[in-house]
């Protein structure tokens, strides 16, 4: 990525549509390089942990892929069936 995309990305970071995008397409290529598994117990864990502390886990559903998602991603690639 250039030093213009770079820059592009962090000003269009601050716009919540582009950062759920962009997060979330983030989360699905971590699932396609094989870390589903991996992102799934993350996920779990982050949202017990708020759980918890009597956080609200809404803002994170709003620009991460939830556990049910997560699952959901992983059940669309062969390599998971």
């Amino acid at each position: 990525m250039s030093i213009y995309g770079i820059q592009f990305v962090g000003l269009a970071y601050f716009c919540p549509a582009f950062r759920a995008w962009f997060e979330k397409g983030t989360d699905r290529r971590t699932i396609e390089h094989g870390l589903g598994p991996e992102l799934l117990e993350y996920a779990v864990y982050v949202r017990n942990v708020f759980e918890e502390q009597g956080q609200q886990t809404g803002l994170m559903d709003r620009y991460y892929l939830n556990p049910a998602e997560i699952k959901a991603v992983m059940e669309e690639l062969v390599r998971y069936n």
